[in-house]
């Protein structure tokens, strides 16, 4: 009898289905930060940002105050890492909510203030009073940052094309031009004419802008008879 129940028992674990794993619901209220440094000439300082005198407004009023005067430091300030939201596991229960974007951490300085003598932090990791310094001028500022597709500088490209980011789109565009000087075509950052080299609407003249100095807007008829605005010296 003993044998036939435990015969019985293990037939009914084999066929038993296998308990499905509890599924984990990832929550991005970490951040994970990378140090990162500039490469030359591929990036600018957002002048006159970089000098600005900033107010900080705690949401958490208190133990912490607001600050003012507070600037990044250094001449030329540049970030020094940059944090991204991540999910980690084992987590403990956390109330923060998810985090969605990426952060450029750079070091701050702001007047010294008196220090929170006692703020009582719970984590995963750790627990108990700290001591938040404020004599101190350093500050650390997370700053919001977006990730976007590198444009290449103005050139042509493998297929022959011509394209590009100009250091100045404002003003600047990449395109191809006639340079007199050659008489060959180049692709190049040329500045933008607001009203470029064609007819005039309702005429057979030509007008408006080009973009090289000593150029004018003249009519031109090329070598199949078609007649057409250019800009020649």
């Amino acid at each position: 009898m003993v044998l036939a129940a435990l015969a019985l028992v293990a037939g009914l674990i084999g066929i038993a289905p296998q308990m499905a794993s509890a599924q984990v619901v990832p929550n991005f209220d970490h951040l994970k930060c990378y140090k990162i440094r500039p490469i030359k000439g591929e990036f600018k300082l957002n002048a006159p940002h970089i000098s600005d005198k900033l107010t900080l407004t705690p949401l958490q009023v208190p133990p912490f105050q607001q600050e003012q005067g507070c600037m990044l430091v250094g001449k030329k300030p540049l970030p020094r890492a940059v944090c991204v939201p991540v999910d980690k596991q084992p987590n403990a229960a956390s109330q923060a909510q998810d985090l969605r974007g990426d952060y450029l951490l750079y070091q701050l300085k702001c007047p010294p203030q008196p220090d929170v003598r006692s703020l009582h932090l719970d984590s995963q990791f750790v627990r108990g009073n700290f001591i938040v310094g404020r004599k101190t001028a350093v500050r650390w500022l997370l700053v919001p940052a977006r990730k976007s597709v590198p444009v290449p500088p103005c050139q042509v490209d493998a297929t022959g094309m011509c394209g590009g980011q100009c250091p100045d789109p404002a003003t600047e565009k990449c395109q191809i031009r006639l340079n007199p000087a050659t008489n060959t075509d180049e692709c190049g950052c040329f500045p933008v004419v607001s009203t470029p080299c064609g007819f005039i609407p309702g005429t057979n003249q030509c007008g408006g802008g080009c973009p090289n100095p000593g150029e004018q807007c003249k009519t031109f008829t090329t070598a199949t008879g078609l007649v057409t605005c250019d800009c020649v010296p």
